[in-house]
């Protein structure tokens, strides 16, 4: 997998090029590429690889994955060299451009680091902290497992159509900050947080409601159903939070985004130490809901501050709803 990484951050240079520019397409393009190369990869190697072990098979998709991602490398590569020359007879201030960029690289690419440390700590500490509360390392894995693995992935399916179109608005605030178009930005606010959150609660109530009929088609069993109703409330926190992200980094906000999930990771850590073994799998329940709260709450205080956007008082009131409902199903739930 090692072969890859240098890949998978030229591509990243590349995507995020385009996104700039405003031809995302040429990225999502290359990613389809990315895909179907894998999976013909994949089949590829898993049919006429000599052995048939378990080791044998991480191995291909493993190499399959690394193929797929030189693969989409190479066709960025030739995408941006055709896009290059249309700009070859422009003239550009190297040192001050290298600058500029680097003022913004080194410290996101610190508290990046930063935040990927922190992360992993938190996926070690949880397993153990539990063990703390009674349960069996083997057991507390499972438990865990079907919240971040199974129910979160479930939750997180509809952010595909959030995030869709969130990095397209960075340049577009860009843009807009570029020109002082403030009473634009702040237009732009309003319209996408309201659609925003008018589509997290619908999939919030759906959830909440259907969670049985959910867990049984997607898992064929009620393990996660439980999980799902209790969870589903902060569907209306994570979503709307990813698209404040989004627009604080087009608002040349992108360092303060990185040191307030810092902070939240800080802050959810020291709960996950001292929850966990007095209250087990319902303590970590109540840490993510805190959490998200906390992440949203931070976030929504940097974009008015850089804007003056302010959520509407019915939207507040649904807001201040879902968070009792979180906090209400995780106190009532007696399975823990």
């Amino acid at each position: 997998m090692q072969l890859g990484l240098p890949f998978i951050g030229f591509s990243s240079v590349i995507n995020g090029y385009f996104s700039a520019v405003r031809k995302g397409y040429k990225s999502a393009f290359s990613q389809v590429f990315e895909l179907f190369i894998k999976i013909i990869a994949t089949i590829l190697l898993l049919d006429f690889y000599p052995k048939r072990n378990l080791e044998a098979i991480c191995n291909c998709l493993i190499l399959a994955d690394v193929i797929s991602e030189i693969s989409s490398c190479i066709l960025l590569f030739f995408l941006y060299n055709n896009e290059k020359k249309k700009y070859n007879n422009r003239c550009f201030s190297n040192i001050a451009f290298k600058k500029k960029i680097f003022q913004i690289a080194f410290p996101v690419s610190i508290t990046s680091y930063i935040r990927s440390g922190l992360s992993t700590l938190k996926q070690f500490i949880i397993p153990n902290r539990l063990k703390l509360f009674g349960l069996s390392y083997n057991l507390a894995l499972a438990e865990y497992g079907k919240i971040n693995g199974m129910t979160m992935s479930v939750l997180l399916f509809p952010n595909v159509f959030i995030f869709s179109f969130s990095s397209l608005l960075i340049p577009e605030f860009t843009s807009l900050l570029a020109k002082q178009y403030k009473k634009r930005i702040l237009d732009i606010c309003n319209k996408v947080f309201l659609a925003t959150s008018i589509f997290s609660i619908t999939a919030s109530l759906a959830f909440y409601t259907f969670s049985e009929e959910i867990s049984l088609m997607v898992f064929h069993n009620l393990e996660c159903a439980r999980y799902i109703k209790i969870l589903s409330p902060i569907i209306l926190f994570m979503f709307p939070d990813n698209i404040i992200d989004s627009m604080l980094k087009g608002l040349n906000k992108q360092f303060g985004v990185m040191v307030c999930n810092i902070f939240d990771l800080i802050v959810t850590i020291s709960l996950l130490y001292v929850l966990l073994p007095i209250y087990g799998l319902t303590g970590y329940l109540i840490c993510i809901m805190i959490s998200e709260i906390f992440n949203f709450c931070i976030s929504y205080f940097q974009l008015f501050n850089a804007t003056g956007f302010k959520i509407p008082l019915f939207i507040r009131m649904f807001y201040l709803g879902f968070a009792f409902l979180g906090f209400y199903e995780v106190i009532c739930s007696h399975s823990f």
